[in-house]
């Protein structure tokens, strides 16, 4: 190729990537073309698996100023996910411990809906979250995986105090956080968190809930074949993150399939051992 024809052709690159820039969405990520996605895939298992209703379970809306809440359906629905904002999905009441968890993970939610992350960017993040109590009176589905991992808990060196310190462990939440990129590079970042409660002054799981600190918790994240985990003894809360790079240049679409699990054990058998274990499975 002549000289000048590489000057030309290297000019034409550097305009088409102007141009790129400047049709790509600043205020929105696209969503990959086609119809809703299904359902969330729950499998729950051990002793505290009966799931608490959602009208009555977490704190009033007002403790969390700026937060959106939306359905299922709004948000695969959605043809562009908003550039910052916080939505909670298929929830009536603010996910007890939310606050707290967005608080460690760095993200400051702005009475306006403005959303930033430890870096001061503005985010958009949907958060997925469900509460399970005891009451079933049986194994759940995943009796078997579940047996492993609790002996190996139970076997750790453990003192009186650790065992649902301050308070007996009787509810638990798992979650998982969807968070979007907004810019000329794609990715989507999944985060699971788990939290660990004590029952409010009535003896129940509804309503506003103390986190307690319970022999171990597990999280793991699963998203566009990136994985990711973490254990916390002695802990309350627990959470991970799992970030899928999409891709930069023209406008990156994406879907994907996520997991998400969680495993919570406590060693107090006065209690009979409290355990709760759930793993989520999505296409999105």
């Amino acid at each position: 190729m002549k000289p000048g024809n590489i000057a030309n052709f290297c000019l034409y690159l550097v305009a088409s990537t102007l141009l790129a820039t400047e049709l790509a969405p600043s205020s929105a990520q696209p969503v990959a073309p086609g119809g809703p996605a299904r359902p969330p895939v729950y499998k729950v298992g051990g002793t505290l698996t009966a799931p608490v209703p959602a009208r009555e379970s977490g704190i009033p809306r007002e403790k969390l100023p700026g937060a959106k809440f939306v359905t299922l359906e709004q948000w695969t629905r959605m043809r562009e996910i908003p550039r910052t904002g916080l939505y909670i999905v298929d929830s009536e009441n603010v996910p007890n411990g939310l606050p707290e968890d967005l608080r460690d993970a760095g993200f400051r939610l702005a009475p306006d809906g403005l959303l930033r992350d430890a870096k001061g960017q503005l985010k958009a993040l949907f958060v997925v979250a469900r509460l399970y109590q005891g009451g079933i009176g049986k194994q759940g589905a995943l009796g078997r995986g579940f047996e492993k991992f609790a002996q190996a808990a139970l076997g750790m060196v453990v003192t009186p105090a650790h065992a649902g310190n301050p308070f007996r462990f009787a509810c638990w939440s798992h979650a998982f956080w969807l968070e979007y990129s907004n810019g000329f590079c794609r990715w989507q970042k999944l985060h699971s968190v788990a939290d660990a409660f004590g029952p409010n002054i009535g003896g129940t799981c509804s309503g506003q809930l103390p986190h307690t600190k319970i022999t171990s918790i597990e999280v793991r994240a699963s998203i566009g074949g990136i994985n990711a985990g973490q254990t916390c003894a002695n802990a309350s809360s627990c959470s991970t993150q799992a970030e899928w790079d999409i891709g930069c240049f023209w406008p990156a679409y994406g879907s994907s399939s996520l997991t998400n699990f969680a495993s919570l054990v406590d060693h107090d058998p006065a209690h009979g051992n409290p355990r709760g274990e759930a793993s989520v499975s999505w296409f999105h």
